[in-house]
């Protein structure tokens, strides 16, 4: 199931271990790809840390797996966190959109014990929203560590044909750049098990190359050094180190919108976006906009790089902090536990049937913190409600749960464009709403309506400003609002401002918080 790195001390040494122990428990296959190590190398800063790799499909080990460290980091490996939580140890997981995306609900609300390390702004407010406490924290490649573009004169791609079986392969790109490229290159290694097939290759334009191995990591430095377009190989990224190192150079990102590629590339800004079914994308008669893209990925992971190297003191405060498991008594935990595990092994449904077959267990290991109080034991300056619903817009925990009428994400807010948005709240339980408090701004003074479901809970207009300010509604009496139906908002202004010169967006309000006070 297992295997670890050890680290065996010298006789007649010092004891090493004068910090807190930290298991990481990671994917087996990032042993050879190494993918983490540059988290463990932050880790290693405030913690001894010891890896342990597992092989998901293998039957899960408890008695291997757990030992004495006191925290424990889960690297893309979700379905062990019930495992660890059991044992009451102070537990961190690392998410990935790519591997965690597709879990259900019930997964988070069984799991709320843990902390969680989200390297995607969609996967961090998915766990806000079903009450996990999560950290956003925002990878970028070092830019020192690459050689930048300085060739833009004519167009030579790269392309590594991971998984020809999604549709994001040779004859997409084929179709996609037509003959715009002077050259391409093709690394070839699938990891769908598809055989390369080299008259594939065939049918090009222009030259293409193809590698099926790299012996140096200088050979596919030298490759990537000659080409100027990256076509990203997956629908969706985990962190996609590959695509920001291209970035870093200076590459034409192209790449399908989904996360984590939408959440780094603004389309034809700083990149270029793609759905599965386009046709054709026009480079080579918009040259001007392709050096700018250019320039604008470099630019946005310097800035980048050096807001996630600020994070790392944040990032080990984080898990410092983390509160240990709180264990209860409960017949036959250790064996639904198990069941659970196994069902994940077998596929996103048996799971998701496993975790509502066994809800009694789910249900008490996600009530068995005693919020309530821990909150009359935390400081007095600390937030003691924990009823209130706290909604962060732009990279904070609201992408999930915006509906119609927003335009694209801010750092610190997100803007409504034409005179209604809306969003809708996933509740947990039924409650009365007393209160929401919203901190907003216009780009000219309007008035503001809000209403919640179909009841209009401004007894009137609210003028908003073109500063953000705090705008407070109490409302005369609660209205309730259930579980089953969550709780939506429309928020809708009197006029829609022209477009300003210096963005051309048709934009009228900006939201930067929602926090909704109930009973």
């Amino acid at each position: 199931m297992f295997s670890k790195k050890k680290i065996t001390p010298v006789l007649g040494s010092k004891p090493r271990n004068t910090k807190p122990r930290l298991l990481f428990v990671d994917h087996v296959f990032h042993r050879k790809t190494r993918s983490f190590d540059f988290l463990v190398r932050i880790f290693e800063q405030g913690f001894d840390v010891e890896t342990k790799y597992v092989d998901p499909s293998l039957p899960v080990d408890a008695a291997q797996l757990i030992d004495d460290s006191e925290y424990v980091v889960i690297g893309q490996m979700d379905f062990l966190t019930p495992l660890f939580i059991a044992a009451g140890k102070k537990v961190i997981v690392v998410q990935m959109y790519d591997g965690s995306a597709g879990l259900p609900d019930t997964h988070w609300q069984m799991n709320r014990q843990a902390r969680y390390l989200n390297f995607s702004t969609t996967l961090h407010g998915r766990a806000l929203s079903l009450g996990c406490d999560s950290m956003l924290v925002r990878y970028f490649t070092d830019p020192a560590s690459v050689k930048p573009v300085t060739d833009m004169d004519t167009l030579r791609g790269f392309f590594w044909q991971r998984l020809p079986k999604s549709g994001i392969n040779l004859p997409m790109v084929r179709r996609m750049m037509g003959d715009q490229l002077g050259h391409l290159h093709v690394h070839t290694p699938a990891d769908d098990g598809s055989v390369f097939n080299e008259a594939d290759l065939e049918g090009f334009d222009y030259p293409v190359t193809h590698s099926s191995w790299f012996e140096k990591q200088s050979d596919f430095a030298a490759v990537m050094d000659n080409a100027n377009v990256f076509i990203a190989p997956r629908h969706a990224e985990g962190i996609g180190h590959a695509f920001l190192e291209a970035m870093a150079r200076g590459m034409v990102v192209i790449a399908h919108d989904l996360p984590t590629h939408n959440e780094y590339i603004h389309n034809w800004t700083n990149g270029i976006l793609f759905s599965q079914g386009v046709q054709s994308i026009n480079l080579r008669d918009q040259m001007d906009k392709v050096r700018a893209i250019s320039a604008n990925a470099q630019l946005t992971i310097e800035r980048g790089h050096k807001a996630w190297v600020q994070s790392h003191p944040a990032m080990l405060e984080f898990i410092r902090t983390t509160p240990a498991a709180q264990m209860v008594k409960h017949a036959g935990l250790s064996a639904n536990i198990d069941r659970i595990m196994a069902a994940y092994q077998q596929g996103r449904d048996p799971y998701e049937d496993a975790l509502n077959r066994f809800s009694e267990t789910r249900q008490l290991m996600a009530s068995w913190r005693d919020f309530e109080t821990e909150a009359d034991q935390a400081p007095k300056n600390a937030p003691a409600d924990q009823t209130d619903i706290h909604v962060f817009m732009g990279e904070g925990n609201s992408r999930p749960l915006t509906g119609s009428g927003w335009s694209v994400i801010e750092a610190t807010h997100r803007w409504a464009v034409a005179q209604e948005a809306d969003m809708t709240l996933p509740l947990t339980r039924d409650v009365a709403v007393t209160g929401v408090t919203l901190m907003a701004r216009a780009l000219e003074p309007c008035k503001l309506t809000v209403r919640l479901g179909d009841t209009v809970i401004t007894s009137a207009p609210v003028e908003l400003k073109e500063t953000f300010a705090r705008i407070h509604l109490p409302l005369a009496k609660p209205l309730r609002a259930s579980a089953s139906d969550g709780l939506k908002f429309t928020l809708s202004i009197d006029k829609v401002p022209a477009p300003h010169s210096h963005d051309p967006r048709s934009l009228s309000f900006a939201v930067k918080s929602l926090n909704v006070q109930t009973g």
